[in-house]
């Protein structure tokens, strides 16, 4: 009987920032100000980012925030025909693979006028900074930067023949301890994020997911997909990896 446990999880390190600065809108004008913000997330996402608006409300007497919180789904069927009617929220959570399309029909404020006055980002590696740049203008600011990681148990990994996960491990050190893995009757990982793998193996390959104006993707030869996902493919199909049936029942409903 296989053994119900995954030598990796995947996760997402999330290394977040904050200037400490706050919008003196309202207080400098006295006159009441109301914003609204949406964003997508789960509970626990949706829990603390009300607790950080109740914090900026208490700074900031002069602004109510008005929270607008979704699912992933609901969020993005709700969004365009709200920007069709002009309806956007304030503040919009934005992802990487819709910024682009929002920008260039000017439905994002270009927010460069404000970096260095209203936006103070001294503490901020600029690199993250330009993360939102698309053209001449920067159309999003990040609130943090994620790094892709891998949990894993060091007795089970030695139970397999393995001492220890190379720094700098190659795709070929996945295979061969993947195979290990499933001879000794594991999982060797939890499977991937689609478009969040992809883009990983692509910059692995000197390439990248979109191209750097946003206006298309980054790499032309498709042999790059198909050599990635007939990895994957094979990854499941030797049980090193579970299928996505059988992880949408550990997920639970």
């Amino acid at each position: 009987m296989r053994k119900n446990m995954f030598i990796l999880m995947v996760v997402l390190l999330v290394a977040c920032s904050s200037n400490g600065r706050t919008a003196e809108i309202g207080e400098e004008n006295n006159e009441e100000v109301t914003i609204r913000i949406a964003w997508w997330g789960d509970q626990k996402r949706n829990e603390d980012t009300l607790k950080v608006i109740e914090l900026f409300e208490e700074e900031n007497p002069g602004i109510t925030v008005e929270p607008e919180h979704a699912n992933w789904d609901d969020y993005w069927q709700k969004l365009p025909p709200r920007a069709a009617a002009n309806e956007l929220p304030d503040i919009i959570a934005m992802d990487q693979s819709y910024i682009s399309q929002y920008a260039q029909k000017e439905q994002l404020a270009d927010l460069s006028p404000f970096i260095g006055n209203e936006i103070d980002v001294s503490n901020i590696p600029e690199d993250v900074v330009n993360t939102g740049e698309i053209n001449d203008g920067l159309y999003g600011f990040n609130l943090g930067v994620n790094a892709l990681g891998f949990q894993y148990n060091p007795e089970v990994l030695s139970e397999i023949g393995v001492d220890t996960i190379p720094e700098e491990w190659t795709w070929d050190d996945f295979m061969e301890i993947s195979d290990k893995a499933v001879e000794a009757g594991y999982y060797f990982d939890n499977g991937h994020t689609a478009d969040v793998i992809l883009n990983y193996y692509l910059r692995t390959q000197g390439k990248r997911l979109y191209a750097e104006d946003g206006s298309d993707l980054g790499y032309e030869d498709d042999q790059l997909f198909v050599d990635l996902y007939t990895m994957l493919t094979n990854q499941v199909e030797k049980e090193a990896t579970p299928t996505p049936d059988y992880l949408a029942q550990l997920a639970g409903p």
